[in-house]
């Protein structure tokens, strides 16, 4: 830095070179602490991606009858999974001001109303894929033979995904709630 600061102050002022400086080191240390939460979450998509892809290609076999199964009944999951996670935002927003309050007799109700709801869900839509998955697949997708049973095959595997999925955001939320998501920050 001294070569800089000696080459800027020739055409600047001292004051100036300092004033440069500091905004450099403020817009390095902004950068820094925004990278701190965006490269995990550019890392964790990737992984995500990658992960996904090589599962689809190892299961399907390179059969395009399993793949169309297969992406129906996740995308059927993510878009359900999503609808039901955007409800658990209540839990966020109302146990966010329970906990602002320092209510903690009414944060425990919340959560445990919360968690009691997401299992009685997850549980009622794992039940549901397990027992009526075929006719479900019929109905809804009208797949037939060879793609009713490898799809069915691939419901029953991913039907804990909605359960599983719901207390991952429930319990995400708790710890928004409490600000205690460093630990979040370093496994990422």
């Amino acid at each position: 830095m001294p070569g800089f600061c000696v080459i800027w102050s020739q055409f600047l002022g001292n004051g100036e070179v300092l004033l440069l400086l500091r905004f450099i080191g403020g817009f390095m240390s902004y950068s820094k602490e925004v990278n701190r939460y965006v490269f995990p979450l550019i890392a964790t998509n990737i992984a995500q991606l990658l992960i996904n892809q090589l599962s689809l290609h190892f299961a399907v076999n390179d059969s395009s009858v399993a793949l169309s199964g297969m992406s129906v009944i996740q995308n059927f999951l993510f878009d359900f999974g999503g609808i039901l996670g955007a409800f658990s935002l209540s839990f966020n927003i109302k146990g966010a001001q329970a906990f602002a309050e320092n209510d903690k007799k009414h944060f425990k109700d919340l959560f445990k109303s919360s968690l009691l709801l997401d299992v009685v869900i997850g549980a009622s839509f794992l039940v549901l894929c397990v027992v009526f998955r075929k006719s479900f697949l019929r109905l809804f997708y009208g797949f037939s033979v060879e793609l009713l049973g490898l799809s069915t095959l691939y419901l029953v595997i991913m039907s804990p995904y909605i359960l599983l999925t719901l207390l991952t955001f429930l319990l995400t939320n708790v710890l928004k709630v409490e600000n205690q998501t460093d630990f979040l920050d370093w496994a990422c």
